[in-house]
Formats: C-alpha cells, sequence, structure tokens
C-alpha cells in the first residue's frame, strides 16, 4: 500500500490542481480583466506537493520497519496475577440448571490457558494488562461469599455483579479498601441482608453506586461517615433506610454535593420531605417513591431548587392532602412525573401545560376534584397519561394534538361525554384503558383501526348504540373488553378481521342478532371469547368434522345467559377449549359425553339437564358446577375435580363407598338441597386430605354426624348439614388442628350438650345450632374464640343465667366475644339478670374511627375458586328472613322468648352497630335505658311482651334510621314522643298493655290519673303472640258500639283535630 502511496497522492494533488485552476478562471471571468492574468503561474498546491512527497516516502519507510519489528513481538495480554485472581474468584461460583433460576453461563471462557482479557465479562488496561472492567450481571450465579481474591484485582474501575443469588446473605468486603479505582460499582439484587459494609462508603473515587433490591439496613451515621465526594449516581431501591426521612436528606446533602440521580423507591423512609434535599441542586432524577413520607407535600421542587429536573417520582406515600405544588410546573426540562396516590385534592393546574418536555405523567390514585385541563393538549412530547383513580370528572379534552401518545389510562373516575380519541389517527397508540367512567355515546369505529393500539379496555362506562363496521382493521389490536355497557345492534362482523385478536369480552350489553363462532373460529390468535349477559343475543356455531378446526387456539368461551337452546356443536371440535360457561341458559336434555373432553372448567348451572351421559369417575376435569338443574340418580363424582357443585338438583343418592375416596383432591363440595336421604357414608379421612368446604344442607339425610369430618380432615373449613334430619349427640372428638370456620348445624334434631372440644376450633368465625335439641348451660367458654362472630344457638333448651367468668369482667381488657357481630339467644330457657358486662365485651359492635365494618362472612377457600358465603336466619321487623349473602357490617342481637329479668342494662347503648335488637318475650322491668337513643345505625327494635314502666325516652324519637318499632305489652305511660320516625309507625307498635300511653298514632286521650307502677298486671311472656286480646278488644267494641256511638264521633273530631294541630 506504501508502493502506492506517491501515485495516489499525485492524483489528489493533479484534481486539486485542476479545480484550482477552474476556480482562478471563474474569478477571472468574473473580475472581466485578461490583462491581469499572467503568463505563467506555477501553482502553489504542486510546490506542496512535492514536499509532501518527501515527507509521505520519509514516514512509510519508518511505519514499514516499526511493522515488521512489531511483528516478532508479543501482543499485550492479561497478567498471570490478574488471571489468578479472577479463577479463584470464579472457584467461588456456582451454577445451576432449574428452571427460573437457571445460569446463564457457565463461564466456560475463563480458562487458565487463555487471555483473561478476552474472557467473558472482563475488559483490560490495552497497556499495563490490568483488569480494569468486570460484569458479570444478570447471570444468575449462585455465589456463596464474594472471595477476596478479587481485591488484587486493584486496577478494577467497573464492577457489576447485580442480579446474581449470594447464598451468604452478608457480604464479606475484605480487601474492598484495596479497589481505590473503583468508579463504578453495582451489587443490586443479590440477596444481601444485614447492615450495608461501611467499607463500600470509603471507596473514594465512587461516582456510582447502585445496591437497591436486597434487604439490606442503611443508617444515616453510614452516610456522614462516608468518603463519596465525587458521587453522583445513588441507587437504593428496597433497602431498609433506618433513622427519619430529615436526618437522611442532610446527610446526602452534607456529604455527596455532587449528586444527580437519586433513587430511594421503596426504603421505606418516614417523615416529611425535609428542605435540605434542596441543597442538592445538580440533581436530574430524583425517586421517592413507594415509602411513608409524611405531612403536607411541599413546595419544593421548582426551577430554581432542581434547574436540571428531569424525573421526580413522589409516588404512594403517606402525604397529608395538599394542592397540587405549583413548582413543578415551572420545571422546564422535567420529562417524567410521578405523583401517584400522593394524596392531592383540589383541581390540576392549568400552568401544567408548560411543561413541555413532558413525556410521562402519572397522577393517578388521588382524590382531584373537577376537570383535566383543556392545557394538557399543550404537551406534544406525552408518551403516557395516567390519570386512574383520580376522582376527575366532566368531559376529557380532546387528545388530537398528542400524536406521540403510546399509553392512555384514564380508568375508574367519572369522566362524561364521548371518547376523547375519535376521528384521528395515533401512530404509536398502544394501550387505552379509560374503563369505569360515565363515558356516553357510541364506540368509535376509528379505534380498531389504530395502527400500533394493543390494548383497548373500554368496560363498565354508558357506551350505547351499535358499533359501525371498519375498514383496514388494526393487525396488532390483541384485547379488546367493551363488556358492562349499553351498546346494542349485531356484533361487527369487521371485529373476525383483527388478526391479532387474542381476547374479546362483550359481556353485558344489549347486543342482538346472533354470534356466529364459526366466524370469529377463524382468528387463529383468539384465546377467549366472552359474551354472557346479552339478553336479545344468541350464538350458533354447528361446525362438523370436514371443518378445520385444529389450529384454533380458543380455550375460553362464555355464554352464559345468551338465549341458547342446545349446545353449539363447534365446541366439539375445538382442541383448546379448556374453560367453557353456558350458565343460565334454556338447554335441555342429556350433557353429551364429548363436552368433557380437554375441559378443565366446565358451568352449565342454570339449565333444563336431566342426565349426564357418562360416567364421571375418570374425566380429567378440575371445576364443575351443574347447580340449578333437574340432573338426579346417583350423584357422579369426577375423581380429579378441584370445585364441584351439584346444588339445587335432584339427586337421590351417594355412592356408598368410601365417601371421601370418591374426590381425592377436592378442595369444594357442594350437594346442598338435592334429595339426598339415609345416613352420610363411612369414610376416613386423611390428615392431608385437601377437602375445605363440604355442603350437604337441605337434604333429607338421617343418623348422626359422622366423626371423621371432626377428626382427621384438618383442612375442613366449612361444614354445612343445616336442614336435614341428623340426630344423636355431636361427637366430642374434636381435633386440636381445627381449622373449621364454618359449621351450621341448623334445623337438624341433634340432641344433648354442646363438646367442649369446639373450643379447639381457635379459627371458628360462625356457628349456627338453631333448631336442634341440644339440652345445655350457656356456653361461656366459647367467648374465648377470638374470630367467632356468628353465634346462633336459638331454638333449643339452652338454660339457667348467660354468665361472665369473673376474671373477664374484672379485667376490663380482656376479650370475651369481642368479634361477635351476631349473637341470637332467642327460643331457650335462659333467666337471670343480665350482665352488664355482656354488652361492653361486644367490641365490634362499637362503631370504629372510621366507620367502616372490619369484618366479613365470606370464607374463602386456599385453593380452587370457591367464596363460600354465610347463610343465617334472622328474626327482624316482625319478620323471619333468610340472608343468604350476609352484609358485613350486620350486627345483631336477639334474646327474644327467654326468661331474662332485671334491668335491660345500658350498656346496650354503646354497641353503636347495632342494626337489630330483639328483647321481647322476657320478663324485663324498670324503664326504658335512654342509652338507645345512642344505636345510631339501629332499623330494628323489639321490647314487647316485657314489665317495662315509665314514658318512651325522647332519644328514640331522634334515631333516623329506625324502621320498624314494638313496644307493645309492657306498661308504658306518658305521651309518646314525636319525631320523624315516629310519625310512620303505626299503633301497633304501642297498643297492647301500655294503658297510660297517649298522643299520635294512638287515639287516646290523656289519662291525668295514671300513675306508673311497676306491679301492672301484664300478659306473661310467651314465645308467640296470642291474639285473644285483639278478639276480646273487639268483641267489646262491637257490643259497645250502638251505646257509645254518638260519643265515639264527638271523640274522633276533638282528638283527630287535636292530633294534627299537636302532633
Amino acid at each position: 500500500m506504501f508502493v502506492f502511496a506517491p501515485a495516489i497522492f499525485y492524483i489528489y494533488t493533479y484534481a486539486a490542481e485542476k479545480k484550482y485552476m477552474s476556480s482562478s478562471r471563474l474569478l477571472l471571468s468574473r473580475e472581466k480583466s485578461p490583462a491581469a492574468m499572467p503568463a505563467h503561474r506555477t501553482s502553489p498546491l504542486v510546490t506542496l506537493g512535492f514536499l509532501a512527497e518527501i515527507l509521505l516516502l520519509v514516514h512509510c519507510s519508518h511505519a514499514l520497519s516499526a511493522n515488521s519489528s512489531a511483528s516478532q513481538q508479543v501482543p499485550v495480554r492479561c497478567r498471570r496475577d490478574q488471571a489468578s485472581a479472577l479463577l479463584t474468584v470464579k472457584r467461588s461460583f456456582s451454577f445451576t440448571d432449574e428452571g427460573y433460576w437457571a445460569s446463564t453461563t457457565t463461564l466456560s471462557s475463563w480458562r487458565a490457558d487463555t487471555d483473561c482479557c478476552r474472557w467473558e465479562g472482563v475488559r483490560c488496561d490495552n497497556v499495563t494488562g490490568r483488569v480494569t472492567a468486570l460484569d458479570l450481571s444478570e447471570r444468575n450465579l449462585q455465589i456463596g461469599e464474594l472471595h477476596p481474591s478479587i481485591s488484587r484485582l486493584t486496577s478494577l474501575q467497573y464492577l457489576n455483579l447485580a442480579s446474581n443469588t449470594f447464598t451468604s446473605s452478608q457480604l464479606q468486603v475484605s480487601g474492598f479498601q484495596s479497589l481505590t479505582q473503583l468508579t463504578y460499582l453495582n451489587l443490586s439484587g443479590c440477596n444481601f441482608d444485614f447492615q450495608v459494609p461501611v467499607d463500600i462508603f470509603r471507596l473514594t473515587n465512587l461516582v456510582t453506586l447502585d445496591l437497591g433490591y436486597n434487604r439490606w439496613e442503611l443508617r444515616p451515621s453510614t452516610i456522614v461517615a462516608s468518603d463519596l465526594g465525587k458521587l453522583k449516581e445513588l441507587h437504593l431501591e428496597q433497602v431498609n433506610i433506618t433513622g427519619t426521612a430529615p436526618e437522611f436528606f442532610k446527610a446526602l446533602a452534607n456529604h455527596f454535593p455532587l449528586l444527580q440521580i437519586l433513587r430511594l423507591n421503596e426504603c421505606p423512609l418516614s417523615g416529611p420531605l425535609h428542605p435540605s434535599l434542596s441543597r442538592l441542586h445538580s440533581l436530574s432524577v430524583i425517586d421517592l417513591g413507594y415509602n411513608s413520607l409524611t405531612g403536607p407535600l411541599p413546595d419544593l421542587f421548582t426551577p430554581s431548587n432542581f434547574p436540571s429536573l428531569r424525573e421526580l417520582v413522589l409516588a404512594v406515600n403517606r402525604f397529608e392532602p395538599s394542592a397540587f405544588p405549583l413548582g413543578i410546573t415551572g420545571l422546564r426540562n422535567l420529562m417524567i412525573l410521578d405523583l401517584g396516590s400522593t394524596n392531592l385534592v383540589g383541581a390540576i393546574p392549568t400552568s401544567i401545560g408548560s411543561l413541555m418536555s413532558l413525556t410521562e405523567l402519572h397522577i393517578g390514585g388521588n382524590s382531584f376534584s373537577g376537570r383535566l385541563p383543556s392545557a394538557l393538549s399543550n404537551l406534544t412530547n406525552l408518551i403516557i397519561l395516567d390519570c386512574q383513580h383520580s376522582g376527575l370528572s366532566g368531559q376529557v379534552p380532546w387528545l388530537t394534538s398528542l400524536t406521540r401518545l403510546e399509553r392512555v389510562w384514564l380508568a375508574n373516575n367519572n369522566f362524561t361525554g364521548p371518547v376523547p380519541l375519535d376521528g384521528h389517527m395515533y401512530q404509536y397508540l398502544t394501550e387505552v384503558n379509560l374503563s369505569n367512567n360515565s363515558l356516553s355515546e357510541t364506540v368509535p369505529a376509528s379505534l380498531f383501526t389504530q395502527p400500533a393500539l394493543q390494548t383497548l379496555h373500554l368496560q363498565m362506562n354508558r357506551l350505547s348504540g351499535a358499533i359501525e363496521e371498519f375498514q383496514n382493521p388494526s393487525a396488532k389490536l390483541t384485547d379488546v373488553d367493551l363488556s358492562s355497557n349499553q351498546l346494542t345492534g349485531a356484533i361487527p362482523t369487521s371485529f373476525s378481521y383483527l388478526t391479532a385478536l387474542h381476547t374479546l369480552q362483550l359481556d353485558n350489553n344489549n347486543f342482538t342478532g346472533t354470534l356466529d363462532l364459526n366466524t370469529f373460529l377463524r382468528l387463529r390468535n383468539l384465546s377467549v371469547i366472552s359474551a354472557s349477559y346479552n339478553p336479545l343475543l344468541s350464538a350458533s356455531g354447528d361446525g362438523n368434522e370436514v371443518d378445520d378446526y385444529s389450529n384454533s387456539s380458543l380455550s375460553i368461551l362464555y355464554l352464559a345467559c345468551c338465549n341458547l337452546t342446545r349446545l353449539p356443536l363447534v365446541i366439539k371440535y375445538l382442541p383448546e377449549l379448556q374453560d367453557l360457561d353456558l350458565s343460565s341458559n334454556q338447554i335441555h336434555g342429556e350433557i353429551p359425553d364429548w363436552i368433557w373432553r380437554n375441559m378443565s372448567s366446565l358451568d352449565l348451572s342454570h339449565n333444563h339437564f336431566t342426565t349426564v351421559g357418562q360416567p364421571l369417575h375418570y374425566v380429567n376435569i378440575r371445576f364443575i358446577d351443574l347447580s340449578f338443574n333437574m340432573l338426579g340418580g346417583v350423584v357422579p363424582f369426577p375423581f380429579d375435580v378441584y370445585d364441584l357443585d351439584y346444588s339445587n338438583n335432584k339427586f337421590s343418592s351417594i355412592p356408598p363407598s368410601n365417601f371421601l375416596r370418591q374426590f381425592e383432591v377436592a378442595y369444594s363440595v357442594n350437594l346442598a338441597n338435592n334429595e339426598l336421604s339415609g345416613p352420610i357414608p363411612y369414610s376416613e379421612c386423611r390428615k392431608d386430605h385437601p377437602l375445605q368446604i363440604l355442603d350437604l344442607s337441605g337434604n333429607n339425610l338421617t343418623g348422626l354426624v359422622p366423626p371423621y369430618l371432626l377428626k382427621g380432615c384438618n383442612d375442613l373449613t366449612v361444614l354445612n348439614l343445616r336442614d336435614n334430619s341428623l340426630d344423636g349427640a355431636w361427637p366430642d372428638e374434636i381435633d386440636e388442628s381445627c381449622n373449621l370456620r364454618l359449621i351450621d348445624l341448623h334445623g337438624n334434631h341433634i340432641q344433648g350438650r354442646l363438646p367442649r372440644t369446639l373450643a379447639r376450633c381457635q379459627c371458628l368465625l360462625a356457628l349456627d345450632i338453631g333448631g336442634n335439641r341440644f339440652v345445655d348451660s350457656f356456653p361461656v367458654w366459647l367467648g374465648q374464640l377470638q374470630e367467632l362472630q356468628l353465634l346462633v344457638l336459638r331454638y333449643n333448651n339452652f338454660h339457667g343465667p348467660v354468665s361472665i367468668p369473673p376474671l373477664v369482667e374484672k379485667n376490663s381488657s380482656a376479650r370475651y366475644f369481642a368479634s361477635v357481630q351476631i349473637i341470637d339467644l332467642a327460643g331457650n330457657g335462659f333467666s337471670g339478670d343480665l350482665p352488664p358486662y355482656l354488652f361492653k365485651s361486644f367490641r365490634s359492635m362499637v362503631l370504629d374511627p372510621n366507620g367502616t365494618a372490619e369484618y366479613d362472612y365470606t370464607v374463602h377457600a386456599r385453593a380452587g375458586r370457591s367464596n363460600y358465603q354465610v347463610v343465617i336466619d334472622v328474626a327482624m321487623k316482625q319478620q323471619y328472613m333468610r340472608v343468604e349473602k350476609v352484609p358485613a357490617d350486620l350486627m345483631v342481637v336477639d334474646l327474644s322468648c327467654n326468661r331474662f329479668s332485671g334491668f335491660i342494662p345500658r350498656s346496650i347503648g354503646n354497641l353503636t352497630y347495632l342494626h337489630v335488637v330483639n328483647l321481647s318475650h322476657n320478663a324485663f322491668r324498670g324503664k326504658i335505658p335512654h342509652e338507645l337513643g345512642q344505636l345510631a345505625r339501629i332499623e330494628s327494635l323489639d321490647l314487647s311482651w316485657n314489665h317495662l314502666v315509665g314514658e318512651i325516652p325522647q332519644e328514640l324519637a331522634m334515631l333516623t334510621t329506625l324502621e320498624w318499632l314494638n313496644l307493645s305489652y309492657n306498661d308504658l305511660g306518658g305521651r309518646i314522643p314525636s319525631g320523624s320516625q315516629f310519625s310512620t309507625f303505626t299503633s301497633s307498635s304501642f297498643q297492647g298493655g301500655n294503658r297510660g300511653l297517649y298522643g299520635c298514632p294512638l287515639l287516646v286521650k290523656c289519662n291525668l290519673t295514671f300513675v306508673t307502677s311497676p306491679s301492672s298486671s301484664l300478659p306473661p311472656p310467651v314465645r308467640e303472640g296470642s291474639p285473644l286480646d285483639d278478639i276480646m278488644l273487639w268483641l267489646f267494641v262491637g257490643v259497645g258500639f250502638g251505646v257509645g256511638f254518638a260519643l265515639t264521633i264527638v271523640l274522633l273530631v276533638v282528638y283527630g283535630c287535636w292530633c294534627k294541630k299537636w302532633f
């Protein structure tokens, strides 16, 4: 090459000469002065060319000589001591190929006979051969302790061991002080624990330090003792920073003055934001998200404090309600702003439109008021708009100017008006979530043609009308959810041309016409079709073996409540279908054999099926719901089922073989409300049997409660045997490891004592044994069950006083029936005075400071899909009703139809959460406690058929929630109080006994000679009201009608006017 260099250079100079002469001629022609041109002139470039040629020849000669000498030297290699140190470090590593944690490398290039500068993850200095960089991040290496030999790499400037697993959770840093050249250190995500090693903060040349995503503990004193004056980047995500936020920010400001990037996500910092943070003027990134920062959100982030700020994250803290900090809107360089869940209130300032560089705006999870400002349209660089759960309302401003948008998240607000993305093409838009708002009008067809759109969620709005057909369907749209709107018309056939479609959800609308499954099965990527609860829609799809459905990906098909009268036969040919819901249709006849193939979940409930086509013992299905059909005969049990619901059918018998062995892996079995008879079959329950929910209620089962259900089935949480004909004694053998949450034996013939071993069920939530024949005293020992919320003993033969353990009564902090919300002792033989402490112990009935209920009557299965709802019978408002979904805040005290005497304890007024109080048909005496006026949520109050005297407390008239009141058959007197609720009660609430009462609604004149007397005679308490008094009353009225006709007319006129005037 060097030989031809002179020739090449002459070619270059010749071209340059030609260009020079041409330029000279052009210049002279412009001057139009030929006399000025000399006869001959040597070009300076020619002269320069001769000189350059000489220099080039000299240089080429020297280069050839140097190249010849270099070809005989050994290239620079890694130093032997550096290779030895690395190999020693490697021996502390281990590699695994186990699933998710499999190592991505075995460092096979690390061999003693090779140059370590060429090893994976290693870089060396080109002159000295010393290792300057080691990057083994994200290799999933299993590392015991970091070998001290790493300290021999004294020229190391870059060390990255992130995302490996150190099995010794405490980092050994012996020799780290030798790595004095380190400028970059990354130990994030390495499973470290304990204290952050102090030696790390003595590496004086560090510029970047990343210790995030470990369980380390870092104290502000460690920062104070550090010597990292050059540090510019600090990453401490999920490191446990002790001390307060002000302490830590002060330490940072004093010792890291050059800091530019600060990430303290999930540390968790507590306390207020301290102004000392504003001294770090070089910060461009501040991430303080997911901490416990408190106090008001200060207007700290201003251009004067942080002129270079590009990213600000304060999301998910515990700030006091604060207005949007206006200083933030002056940060002209800000690109990412995340103020999600920071308790912001008030309006979003219009000045937010001045953040022209903003690419991401996250302000969801706040309590704003008003609208999204129209100034958002100024943010033309915006890529992500996130305002979910923000309390915003009004119409969303049109977003047509935001052409770079990729994600629009505005879900869970109260936005109204049309979808704000109509009539414009967004080239980059990938996600739209406007769900759970009040958007109206139609769904713009243009949304389905956006070229990059992948996810479209418009569910739970008020969108209406028909969706128009569209041209040029999107080739990337995978997820469409239009459920829970008011859409009408036919489902567009254009949907079947969305070639990338994976999920189509159209539930709970008013679509009409026919959903042709054959059309949609052309979409090879379509996995989910959900069109349930469109009452005017039908589905078709007969299919046949000739059609090729082998490439169909459809795995989930929901067509509940779609007017189906027969099974779509195309289902038979779908190879991937695993989850099928055809419930609430009108399909009848036999369940065919083919429907069980490959099926994992099947819901055919609420139809008219009469038979099951084949034995199911070896059917491989996990979840099956055939409830509310007309299936009969022997119960068919699939062997591998997890969750089985055959309730509300006509099954008549259970296979007599080992009961629990017929569903070895089941978590929930529901056979309620069938026609099962005979005893519950014998079985044995392994301690590892997974059964959690067993419901055999509403049948004709007889015999004893099987002991194996209470001893052996350790995972059993729900046992419901109510409304059968079981008899005998309840087995007294209950496991120490009892996990029962609900026991319901209501409506049987069980007798004897309540087993004391029931106290072993420490997790018991609800116990209902009403309507049996138990004979026992009050089960005071149940008070120790701290989770017991529902206790029903009604209509048994319990007797004696309701006592309180003396130690509990003396200790005010003792927890005794502390979680009870519903207690029903009605219809027994309890007697004596009610202890005042009884009501004081019902702590869950006292309104908590937040005014919300903490309890729930749903029993959650630990596996499967079952969430079991507790069912109870409640007497309220003179009705006996069955409540199948018990409200979480329902509070009931029913002590009716017993022999209680004495005064009604005033402590009942502390139970401000009570909804129902029934103390009727007892022998209570004395006055009605005025403390009952504190029951701010009471709906039903029954004190009838007692010996109560005195006046009705005026406080009862102030109970605005009281809907039903019965004070009849007592010995009350005085004027009936007036009040908003009392004006709605009829005379039946007061008449019967109570001869001294007057005022509306009673047409009785004030009796001035009335004197209340505790000895006034009353009918004795009975469990059921007798009509005898009513018959006698009407008899006397009839006899005296003719004699007193004139007097009655006068009294009606006089006292009727008087009532209108005063009541």
